[in-house]
């Protein structure tokens, strides 16, 4: 998926209600129309004269509102190659909702796709133990992960 189709799916949207005050800013992103989550910047104003590209993800704070449209946009940015941010947003989903079986496999993924296989082994083994204790179906397991944890 290129950035063109992807901001087809997401809407970047920006409160500005309360972002001037106490050097905060406020990024609401949605997906379908619904609030997926925001990502909140603490500010100087040398920052506006920063270099692009930046990582956003890595400077705000990240508040997940609804767990399923978060991990598509993950997923999304994954398959656009954005891996650092579907990165960050999968560990997020993860550490508030340790038991979303497909988070694993999406990040175990996005591990795999910048060569570290020992994150991605790690992830796909805990994809198939969720997989396994929620009583999943197995046969629903990618070929693949069964071979990368090998």
């Amino acid at each position: 998926m290129d950035y063109k189709t992807m901001d087809g799916k997401i809407v970047f949207a920006n409160r500005k209600n309360s972002i001037i005050l106490k050097n905060k800013l406020k990024n609401s992103i949605f997906f379908n129309n619904i609030k997926a989550f925001e990502i909140i910047f603490s500010y100087k104003s040398d920052d506006f004269f920063i270099d692009y590209p930046i990582n956003t993800f890595k400077i705000g704070t990240l508040n997940l509102l609804d767990i399923k449209n978060s991990n598509d946009i993950a997923y999304y940015l994954e398959e656009a190659q954005i891996y650092d941010e579907a990165i960050f947003i999968l560990k997020s989903i993860i550490k508030k909702e340790p038991t979303r079986v497909v988070a694993y496999l999406n990040l175990a993924d996005s591990y795999w796709a910048i060569g570290n296989q020992e994150l991605a082994k790690e992830n796909y083994k805990k994809y198939i133990e969720l997989m396994k204790s929620q009583k999943k179906d197995l046969k629903k397991i990618p070929k693949e992960v069964w071979e990368r944890t090998k």
